[in-house]
């Protein structure tokens, strides 16, 4: 098999292939679907999570009193002292952030009536700033709180009540009121669990921008999606689980790679009414440090010119999910062979619950092909 063209040989012209069918696939896809994280809003002033200037180190610094930064978003300590959680968010910007070059970009394939659903891992909801009507908050939102007690107060405006000097109380039960956010152990919200089932079969195409796809269980939307519908990666870095799942890779500065789309797509309004105005439209994809991966017409894998760091082979698509077995409807397969087994890691051990008895699942998880996010331990 061939290994691609060498550094030394790599051209203008091999990049530009990678681009133009970039450009044809958003072009010509008429039911996108945007899978989007963290990365989209680091421009905003909004940290992600893991890198060197992230939440998880931020956390590490403040006195929070936690036993480990993930605690912050853990719902039983939060029940147990929700202080914690409440002094790290006023840390954050109490003004509101306008959205990113990318959150535009979003919108603009939404204005031209391409968006199917925009997918976002975020909670800061800039995705509604931004006048994205189809976004879908996996994780849920900072914009709304609801008591973590009693039913009676839900989903009101929330983003003052964080900024205010005390924990807000719910007004029926006096318990501390919560943000409408996912915590860890939670399971997503019906409604995401609904689209992207209805979605699966009407996508022409996946991008995903500034995630690392590491967080179950959207992470699994590559799985839950058919394999032929083309993949597009815009990222710093490449997924370590699905790196090969993408049919094209743009590693680089999320912001710098779309306003560099939308320049070629002619969607000039991209950089309009956004927390920054993002480079000149002059500014080429290799000056800007942009890496490049993904299929030539004659189908193999290439690397485009660029200052990055990562240099991967593309292989072909093919998001099988070999972690699972999966099922037809909710039928268990009690026979399964030990083949069909795969043993749990410690990390994923507390995303995943049983729908049957809403149990933790700790060993052997079997999930469902035709719907999403369903789960049963046996």
């Amino acid at each position: 098999k061939s290994k691609g063209p060498d550094k030394q040989t790599m051209t203008a012209s091999t990049s530009e292939v990678v681009l133009d069918n970039v450009i044809s696939l958003l072009q010509t896809s008429r039911n996108i679907l945007v899978l989007t994280g963290a990365g989209i809003s680091v421009s905003c002033g909004i940290p992600d999570f893991r890198s060197e200037n992230g939440i998880y180190n931020m956390v590490c610094d403040m006195d929070l009193g936690l036993p480990d930064p993930e605690s912050l978003f853990d719902k039983e300590f939060f029940l147990d002292d929700p202080v914690p959680l409440y002094k790290f968010l006023r840390t954050l910007s109490p003004a509101g952030n306008a959205p990113s070059v990318t959150h535009r970009f979003i919108r603009s394939i939404e204005e031209r009536k391409k968006l199917l659903r925009n997918y976002t891992q975020n909670v800061d909801a800039l995705e509604l700033a931004a006048g994205i009507n189809k976004a879908v908050f996996c994780h849920g939102s900072l914009a709304t709180g609801s008591c973590s007690k009693c039913s009676k107060t839900k989903h009101i405006p929330f983003r003052d009540k964080i900024f205010s000097s005390s924990i807000p109380l719910c007004s029926f039960c006096s318990e501390a009121l919560r943000p409408d956010i996912i915590f860890f152990g939670e399971k997503l919200p019906v409604k995401v669990n609904k689209l992207i089932t209805s979605d699966r079969d009407k996508a022409d195409l996946l991008v995903c921008i500034g995630t690392s796809l590491s967080v179950a269980p959207v992470s699994g939307f590559l799985d839950f999606l058919p394999a032929d519908v083309p993949r597009i990666l815009i990222n710093r870095t490449v997924p370590k689980k699905y790196g090969s799942s993408f049919h094209y890779q743009l590693l680089g500065d999320c912001d710098i790679i779309t306003t560099y789309l939308s320049a070629r797509l002619g969607w000039s309004n991209t950089s309009e009414q956004t927390s920054t105005s993002g480079p000149p439209f002059s500014l080429s994809i290799a000056e800007a440090g942009v890496v490049l991966f993904g299929d030539q017409t004659d189908g193999n894998p290439v690397v485009g010119h660029g200052q990055g760091k990562q240099k991967h082979k593309l292989t072909a698509a093919n998001p099988s999910a070999e972690n699972l077995h999966h099922l037809d409807g909710d039928a268990i397969l009690s026979d399964a062979s030990e083949s069909d087994k795969t043993d749990l890691t410690a990390e994923d051990n507390f995303l995943y619950h049983c729908d049957r008895c809403s149990g933790d699942i700790q060993e052997v998880r079997y999930s469902c092909e035709k719907c999403f996010d369903y789960d049963l331990c046996s």
